[in-house]
């Protein structure tokens, strides 16, 4: 029966990551794909998922068959999902009516893309962040045993996701389209709503007690979840920023990197489970995977500086073909950065459960706690890295700090002295590094940069991406994220001032006009010369404005000043 309950909370995160990848995508037609708008959806769907944790969680205890409970949940989830393309055709009409007549500020269209993704995601993601508790309680009393089925739980549910982002993305929305992909996990959520109907309804529970492992830290420990969740989801924030210019920045090269992270989170989880009886000390354990975490993730650092020679090495391996030699050297080469840190962090998850456990205390509240506090440090960690300290220090910046946020949560969680000491005498050398570590360097090392190794005269990063300036032998060059905004070469240059002329040429006496895209200004000093009353510009990057502006006057002449 346990193996048959494994089968289903497998298929739970299998359906739950196609759901988050259509969803979501869905959303970004409506919204978007500007980080503000990522984040705003990204943020709705775990916001549900960290509310429905925690209060099945509480609440646990009351449902006398949970797997029943969940079972009937899964079918919820398939219900709503069958009619949710219809919430989203409101979604647009909505958002569309609020940008037209209520405002069109930045911070009230963010606002509103949160409250909107919010609204319409709420109860699914709701039901699925309730089902992780309600599965704690049933299978951790019918073992007897808190925890020691924990981490295989966890982990099924993590690699039922991996699988669920790898044929979303490589197969299931390519061959069928989005519609049929979410047909296809309704079926999944009502197989599992009447195999838990049919087959698991009449299972009782019984209630057992345990030694739990008892610490002067437990009062603190709500904090130390939060922030272990805060860095792994700021971690996450940070390589997809970094990656990018080695990947590529189309889903497919996303969706390895996301499978990459499930991967590791869920070996993690079972590797805890089968050395369950072995860690006598997690308090201990834990201090010390959040100090491996923060040694490897400095050492991630050297990584990424030689990223592409990695990924040179894994590309010249005898791979079949041309297709295969592209996937499987970037699935591996990102392997090799992503691995040890997400296995670390698949650890630390089943550790903390066990750790905060009360004698008592049911299983379902403990581990709707933990994984709601959790999750809740994953939005805090996304929205204030992705909008906050990148934009404000850079990334290199805040790889420096997240690794810091591990040492100080290895020294708070560590009760030995001397082992104490690790930790804090680190802390010196990284102050060191944070503020002498160039900040462009980890990017200047992607393979677009190092081989041609050309000057850099500009480096900036906001909100958008990484904007450099590099000055090639044929002109300057303007790029974002690795991609080409603007240049000075001939050609570049030629284009830039026939997208001015051309349009206007067929314009008589424009009165308005609305320039998308700023570059380095060429097109919009070309545009200027027409006699319009109003050019808008929309530009997205404010480092594209700031790097034009100061180094590319010879070719838009100042015209921002006019």
């Amino acid at each position: 029966m346990y193996f048959f309950i494994l089968i289903l909370f497998f298929l739970s995160g299998f359906s739950s990551l196609i759901y988050q990848i259509i969803w979501l995508k869905k959303l970004h037609l409506i919204f978007g794909v500007t980080t503000p708008s990522i984040v705003a959806t990204l943020i709705a769907f775990m916001s549900g998922l960290s509310f429905g944790s925690f209060i099945f969680g509480k609440y646990s205890s009351k449902f006398k068959k949970p797997f029943l409970t969940y079972g009937i949940m899964e079918g919820v989830i398939g219900i709503y999902a069958f009619f949710i393309n219809y919430f989203f055709q409101i979604a647009d009409k909505v958002f569309i009516f609020s940008y037209n007549h209520l405002s069109n500020s930045p911070f009230f269209s963010d606002f509103f893309r949160f409250l909107i993704s919010f609204i319409i995601l709420f109860l699914p993601t709701f039901l699925m962040g309730g089902t992780f508790p309600l599965i704690i309680q049933g299978v951790e009393k019918l073992n007897s045993t808190f925890g020691k089925k924990t981490g295989t739980l966890y982990g099924i549910n993590t690699l039922g996701a991996f699988f669920g982002v790898f044929s979303t993305t490589f197969f299931l929305i390519p061959k069928f389209g989005f519609k049929t992909t979410n047909y296809f996990a309704i079926l999944i959520n009502f197989f599992i709503f009447f195999s838990s109907f049919f087959i698991l309804k009449e299972i009782s529970l019984k209630t057992e007690t345990e030694k739990f492992y008892e610490t002067k830290y437990k009062k603190y420990f709500l904090m130390i979840i939060f922030f272990m969740g805060f860095t792994s989801f700021g971690y996450e924030v940070l390589w997809n920023r970094v990656l990018i210019l080695h990947t590529g920045s189309n889903v497919y090269a996303y969706g390895l990197v996301l499978c990459n992270i499930l991967i590791g989170i869920g070996l993690g989880s079972f590797v805890y489970s089968i050395f369950h009886k072995k860690i006598k000390n997690p308090l201990k354990t834990l201090g010390w995977v959040e100090l491996l975490l923060a040694f490897y993730s400095l050492f991630q650092i050297y990584l990424f500086l030689n990223f592409t020679d990695i990924l040179i090495a894994f590309a010249s391996l005898p791979w079949k073909s041309a297709i295969s030699q592209v996937f499987y050297s970037l699935f591996f080469g990102t392997s090799t950065l992503l691995f040890i840190p997400t296995f670390l962090m698949g650890l630390s998850f089943p550790l903390t459960i066990k750790i905060f456990a009360k004698e008592k205390e049911n299983p379902g509240n403990v581990a709707g706690k933990v994984y709601g506090i959790n999750t809740f440090g994953c939005i805090s960690g996304t929205f204030f890295t992705g909008i906050f300290l990148i934009p404000k220090i850079g990334t290199t910046k805040t790889f420096f700090l997240m690794i810091f946020i591990n040492l100080l949560l290895s020294f708070l969680i560590l009760e030995n002295k001397k082992e104490k000491l690790i930790p804090f005498i680190l802390f010196f050398p990284l102050i060191g590094l944070f503020f002498i570590f160039p900040s462009e360097k980890i990017f200047l090392s992607a393979g677009i940069y190092k081989e041609e190794k050309n000057k850099v005269f500009a480096f900036k990063e906001d909100i958008t991406g990484a904007v450099i300036g590099i000055e090639k032998k044929d002109g300057l060059s303007l790029e974002i994220n690795g991609i080409n905004v603007a240049g000075t070469s001939p050609d570049l240059f030629l284009i830039q001032k026939l997208q001015g002329h051309i349009p206007l040429l067929f314009s008589k006496n424009p009165k308005n006009v609305l320039h998308i895209g700023l570059g380095s200004g060429g097109t919009l000093y070309t545009v200027s010369k027409y006699g319009a009353e109003k050019i808008y510009v929309a530009e997205i990057s404010p480092a594209i404005i700031d790097i034009s502006s100061k180094y590319f006057t010879f070719v838009n002449h100042n015209v921002f000043q006019d």
